[in-house]
C-alpha cells in the first residue's frame, strides 16, 4: 500500500542517534572480519544502557511503541501495521542478552582478537552487532516518523529496534540495585557492568567525603548524597535511563516495554535520581517492614501561618503566606527530649513486633536540626533500623523551603558501623489555601478568606529521587500536592515504578473519601507501587477545637492511608489521641510482572499490607505535654 508522507519532518535515524550521542559512547571492539573492520555507528555501544536509551527515545519519537503485540495463537491479524513478537524473538533476545551478561572483559584486550572473534561468532551476541548495524547503517536514512495507512506493514526497522530493546533490558536485569564500591566485592559480582558502576560511585562518594573532612558520621553534612541521575551516555536533553522497579499490568506505553530499565524524560523536565545498595548485601525482598509513624505535630498553632506577601492590584485577589515551625520550640535548646520522645515510641512499638525497620515523619514537621539528631541517634541505639523518613523545612545549605528527606542505613562490609546513603528534594508545587481550607483550619484571623494564598516556597530543581532498600524493592518521597499532580515528578515515578511511594502530607484526616485516597490508587494500578500517605495530627486537631468541620469522634484521626496493587479499598490508619503513633506492617512479596512483547519478570517485588496498631507511651499525655502541644491536650481533656 502506498505511504501518506504529508506528516514528515525530516528527521532519520541517523540525525537522533547524532543528537542523542553527541560525544562518542564506549563501543565493542570492531571484530575482524572479511572486507576490513567496523567502526563508527557501526560498532554497538558496550553498555547495555546506552542500546536501550537510543532504541526506546525512537520508538517513541516514532509512536511504533503502540503497534507492538505478543503474538497470540489463533489470533486472527487484523492489520499489517504491528510487530508481532514471535517464539524466535523471544530466542534471539534472551541469547544476546545472556551473552552481553557473560562477557568477560579481558576479551575487549587487542592481545585477545581472535578469542573475542570466535566469541562473537560462537555467541548469542553477534546479532548485537547484526540488528544494531542493520538499523543505523542500513536504515539510518529512513525516516524517524512516517504517517502509514492502517493496512501499510510496518517499517522494518521497528522490530530491529524492538529486539535491541529487549535484549539490552534482559542484559541489564538487576543492574544498579546492589552496587558494590569494594574492588574485591566488584569482582564477585555477576555483573561485569556493576563493577563501572561501582567505581563511579565510589569516586563520588570519595571526593563528597573530602568536601566534609572524612566525617561520614556527621549528620549535618552525611557525605552520602550523591547517586546515579542517568546509567547512559545519552544526551540528558532527550532523556535519561535509570533501573527500574515495576512493570505496569495496565495501559500501552513505552514504560510497559521493560522490566529492568526505565526511560526518563530530558533533564529539563525532570530529573531522577538512585541510591543504590552500596556497602553490604541488601535484606531480602520477602520479609516484613515494619514502619513507625509519627504523626508530628500533634498541634499546629494559628501563628504558624502568616502572610509573607500579598498582591493587591489584581482582579483575584492572592498572595503567598508562610508556615514557621512553633511546634518545634520544645527542641530550640536542645533536640534530646525529640531524640528521647521518639526512641521512647520505638520501644513501645517493639512491644508488638520484632523491630522497626522505617521511621516516617509528616511534611514539614522537622527542620534540619532535628533531623540530624535523630539521624546520627537512632540506628546507633536501634540496629535494625533502615529507613528515615521526614519533611523538613530547610535544605543542609540552610535555604528555606519544603523538603523530603531520606536516609537509608546500611551496615558496611563487615557488618560493623552504620553507613547511610541520604537524599533530599524539594517539593514540585506549591499548597494553595482557599477559603473552605482556611475556615476548616479556624485561619481567618491571620490570613483573609477572601484572598486565594499560595505556599511561599521557590520552586527549584525537578527531581526525584530512588533509593534501594531491600534486595529489589525501591522507595521513593513525594510531598503533598506532588501526589496530587501528574507532571512532571509522576513521569519518572510511573517510568521506573518504585515499589513503595510515600507521600508525606500536611493535611485533614486521610479518609477513603478525599484526594489522597484517588492519587494514591492510580498509581497503585500503573505502575503498580504501594502508597503511603502520611500527615501530621495538628490540622485534624485544629478542626476538631476551632474549625468549620468539627470532628465528633476522637478516634477518627486518620492519620495515614495506606494503598496497594492487589487491594483495591484504600486502608484508613487511625492514631487516636490517646495514642502518639502507628506501627505499620507490610510484607513483600514476588510478583510476575509482563511487557507488552510478551517477556515476563518474576524478580518484581509488590508490597502489601499485613496489619497495624497505635502506639501508645504509657503516661504519654503528662510526661510529653510539651511534644503533643496545647490543642491536642485540650480536645483529648475535653472527651
Amino acid at each position: 500500500m502506498p505511504q501518506d508522507t504529508t506528516a514528515v519532518d525530516g528527521t532519520t535515524i541517523a540525525d537522533v542517534l547524532k543528537r542523542a550521542f553527541p560525544v562518542p559512547y564506549p563501543v565493542f571492539p570492531a571484530p575482524p572480519r572479511a572486507g576490513g573492520k567496523l567502526g563508527g555507528v557501526a560498532s554497538p555501544p558496550l553498555m547495555p544502557f546506552d542500546v536501550f536509551a537510543i532504541c526506546a527515545h525512537l520508538l517513541e519519537i516514532s509512536g511504533a511503541y503502540h503497534h507492538i503485540l505478543a503474538k497470540m495463537p489463533g489470533r486472527p491479524k487484523r492489520v499489517e501495521r504491528q510487530v508481532n513478537v514471535t517464539d524466535a524473538i523471544l530466542d534471539e533476545t534472551a541469547r544476546v542478552a545472556q551473552a552481553w551478561r557473560e562477557l568477560d572483559l579481558k576479551l575487549l584486550s587487542p592481545r585477545k582478537e581472535k578469542e573475542y572473534s570466535r566469541w562473537i561468532q560462537q555467541s548469542g551476541i553477534r546479532n548485537l552487532f547484526e540488528w544494531w548495524r542493520e538499523l543505523f547503517v542500513g536504515a539510518g536514512d529512513s525516516l524517524v516518523f512516517q504517517q502509514l495507512v492502517s493496512q501499510s506493514p510496518p517499517p522494518h526497522w521497528w522490530e530491529l529496534a524492538l529486539k535491541l530493546l529487549m535484549a539490552a533490558d534482559q542484559a541489564a536485569a538487576g543492574a544498579g540495585f546492589e552496587v558494590p564500591i569494594d574492588p574485591d566485592a566488584v569482582r564477585k559480582k555477576k555483573l561485569w557492568f556493576d563493577g563501572f558502576l561501582g567505581d563511579w560511585f565510589g569516586y563520588q562518594l570519595k571526593k563528597a567525603e573530602e568536601r566534609v573532612g572524612g566525617k561520614r558520621e556527621d549528620a549535618h553534612h552525611p557525605v552520602s548524597i550523591t547517586g546515579f541521575r542517568t546509567l547512559s551516555a545519552m544526551a540528558g536533553d532527550l532523556g535519561a535511563v535509570l533501573p527500574k522497579a515495576r512493570t505496569p499490568s495496565v495501559g500501552c506505553t513505552v514504560r510497559s516495554l521493560s522490566h529492568h530499565l526505565a526511560l526518563l524524560p530530558p533533564r529539563g523536565v525532570a530529573r531522577g535520581l538512585w541510591l543504590p545498595y552500596a556497602f553490604s548485601a541488601a535484606p531480602p525482598d520477602e520479609g516484613h517492614l515494619n514502619l513507625l509513624l509519627i504523626p508530628f505535630p500533634y498541634s499546629i498553632p494559628a501563628q504558624a501561618f502568616g502572610q509573607a506577601c500579598r498582591e493587591t492590584d489584581c482582579r483575584v485577589p492572592w498572595g503567598f503566606f508562610e508556615v514557621s515551625q512553633a511546634w518545634l520550640k520544645p527542641f530550640s535548646e536542645s533536640t534530646t527530649r525529640l531524640v528521647t520522645f521518639v526512641e521512647a515510641l520505638i520501644r513501645e512499638a517493639e512491644k508488638q513486633v520484632d523491630q522497626i525497620h522505617g521511621i516516617v515523619f509528616p511534611e514539614l514537621s522537622l527542620d534540619d536540626r532535628c533531623y540530624g539528631a535523630l539521624e546520627t541517634a537512632l540506628p546507633r541505639t536501634f540496629k535494625s533500623l533502615e529507613l528515615l523518613i521526614a519533611g523538613v523545612s530547610r535544605k543542609t545549605t540552610d535555604r528555606r523551603g519544603n523538603f523530603v528527606r531520606m536516609s537509608l542505613f546500611q551496615k558496611d562490609a563487615d557488618g560493623g558501623e552504620r553507613e547511610h546513603l541520604w537524599s533530599e528534594r524539594e517539593k514540585h508545587h506549591r499548597w494553595k489555601l482557599d477559603a473552605p481550607q482556611i475556615k476548616a483550619y479556624a485561619l481567618e484571623g491571620r490570613l483573609s478568606p477572601a484572598v486565594g494564598w499560595w505556599e511561599d516556597i521557590d520552586l527549584m530543581s525537578r527531581r526525584v529521587d530512588f533509593a534501594v532498600f531491600r534486595r529489589g524493592s525501591v522507595i521513593t518521597g513525594m510531598i503533598c500536592e506532588d501526589l496530587a499532580r501528574i507532571d512532571p515528578c509522576q513521569e519518572l515515578i510511573r517510568a521506573i515504578g518504585p515499589s513503595l511511594v510515600v507521600a508525606l502530607l500536611m493535611d485533614a484526616p486521610q479518609l477513603k473519601v478525599r484526594w489522597p485516597a484517588r492519587y494514591a490508587t492510580i498509581l497503585a494500578e500503573d505502575p503498580g507501587s504501594a502508597v503511603l500517605t502520611l500527615t501530621s495530627r495538628g490540622l485534624m486537631t485544629r478542626q476538631h477545637r476551632f474549625g468549620s468541620n468539627q470532628s465528633r469522634d476522637v478516634n477518627d484521626r486518620a492519620i495515614a492511608l495506606w494503598r496497594d496493587d492487589l487491594n483495591s479499598e484504600p486502608k484508613e490508619l487511625a492514631c487516636g489521641l490517646g495514642a502518639q503513633a502507628i506501627r505499620l506492617t507490610v510484607f513483600g512479596t514476588k510478583v510476575v510482572d509482563c511487557t507488552l512483547d510478551g517477556r515476563t519478570d518474576e524478580t518484581a517485588v509488590a508490597w502489601r499490607y499485613a496489619n497495624h496498631a497505635p502506639v501508645s507511651l504509657p503516661n504519654g499525655r503528662t510526661e510529653y505535654a510539651d511534644i503533643l502541644g496545647e490543642d491536642d491536650q485540650f480536645v483529648n481533656n475535653c472527651t
